[in-house]
């Protein structure tokens, strides 16, 4: 019971303080890496992160994902995503799951992405929510999501998400918020071999998040990257392998007393590198 006790504090400690984990957050170690950057990677976790970059996608994509947050199983958060791109309208829908047998979460998301422009995308999600707290019950809700990113020059590119602007709150048994947040990021690439990012997020009852992250690329196959994060402090590295068309991201990111979320994320099928 006290390791239990324990575990729901820490919980509770890591989604008040850092909405980028959790089903309510980031997915990808390619994010992982880059201090949890997440508006502009177009790959298929942009389906959770940002829909609207699933435009940028040349063929669809699924992708795997999954952490476990200071070595702790019970604190562990999986996704599976997938996104399809098409001359129309691109769909995606992801599962997140997170939690133990204690407390548990489920997110279940449907998104999609149209261009408006060779330099303009718009995306939207919708997103079911729920909460299970051991004898304390289920709770669910819909959510709304949306994105947008927009090219105003070749190096340049910035993205803007909204999630939960209606400020809908779970209901039923289970007393919880649902977070209502936004998110601005910008990516500048620097030359063929480096891409530099930035990005903040404003919740409504949270301070803001400061991230940036550069990623190194250092052939076709290998990059790696190196971020930070504020709200909590998190310093993040990692490198992506890519062996045909699969890709394989690694990621840790490390909080001062907590200790290490290390990241794992495979996506298949990719397009070659440049």
């Amino acid at each position: 019971m006290k390791r239990i006790i324990i575990l729901i504090n820490i919980t509770f400690f890591t989604i008040n303080f850092a909405y980028s984990q959790g089903i309510n957050g980031v997915f990808g170690a390619e994010s992982g890496m880059l201090g949890g950057c997440n508006t502009l990677l177009s790959n298929a976790f942009s389906v959770v992160n940002n829909p609207a970059v699933v435009s940028d996608l040349k063929k669809w994509q699924a992708g795997v994902f999954g952490e476990k947050r200071f070595g702790q199983k019970e604190l562990g958060t999986s996704n599976f995503s997938i996104a399809v791109p098409n001359k129309w309208v691109d769909f995606g829908a992801a599962v997140s799951l997170y939690g133990f047998d204690k407390f548990n979460q489920q997110r279940f998301v449907l998104s999609a992405a149209k261009k408006l422009a060779p330099t303009l995308a718009l995306g939207v999600q919708l997103n079911y929510l729920n909460t299970s707290i051991g004898e304390y019950g289920n709770s669910g809700a819909w959510v709304l999501g949306a994105g947008i990113v927009y090219q105003p020059i070749s190096k340049i590119k910035v993205a803007f998400m909204l999630f939960n602007p209606n400020q809908q709150q779970l209901s039923n048994k289970v007393s919880d918020n649902v977070p209502t947040y936004a998110r601005f990021g910008l990516s500048y690439k620097v030359n063929e071999k480096v891409d530099v990012l930035v990005e903040s997020e404003q919740g409504l009852e949270q301070k803001t998040i400061f991230r940036s992250g550069i990623k190194y690329h250092l052939n076709k196959r290998i990059a790696f990257g190196v971020g930070a994060s504020s709200q909590p402090v998190l310093i993040t590295f990692g490198a992506t392998i890519q062996a045909n068309k699969l890709a394989i991201d690694l990621a840790a990111q490390v909080h001062q007393v907590l200790g290490i979320i290390p990241q794992f994320s495979l996506r298949l099928p990719i397009a070659a590198q440049n």
